[in-house]
């Protein structure tokens, strides 16, 4: 049975802007694990926790326009963190939008560079459901 998630792949247009926002923005770390001789495409995999995002820069096709505004109404990744206060006052800094949460719950959603969706909440929030 499963038990965790080793990586989230994310398709990005552009790595070099990419890893600006999830690095300098998020403050993700790179990952030296990633083959880069055997892939045909540019990469990075970066650390969450135990996890990885693998950024691969290949042609998206989801489409970026005509997205829902609320990003907890489209596909999305979910990322605990520590201070989500925090976390607002570095995105109104580095000048990136979000949304909070229509739950009314402490979770708030951001937009990568190529309209992925991200979700933060609080480590310490119950988890809405449990696979035991």
């Amino acid at each position: 049975y499963l038990k965790d998630i080793e990586y989230v792949g994310v398709l990005c247009k552009d790595l070099d802007k990419s890893l600006e926002f999830y690095c300098n923005v998020l403050g993700l770390k790179t990952c030296d694990l990633r083959p880069d001789k055997s892939l045909p495409f540019r990469g990075v995999w970066l650390w969450v926790g135990e996890q990885m995002i693998h950024l691969m820069e290949l042609e998206n096709p989801d489409p970026v326009h005509g997205r829902p505004s609320n990003g907890g109404r489209d596909r999305h990744m979910c990322l605990h963190i520590k201070n989500l206060d925090g976390l607002k006052a570095i995105l109104k800094t580095k000048g990136v939008s979000y949304t909070e949460s229509m739950s009314l719950k402490p979770q708030l959603f951001i937009r990568d560079p190529d309209g992925n969706c991200l979700e933060f909440q609080p480590l310490d929030m119950e988890p809405s459901c449990r696979v035991e």
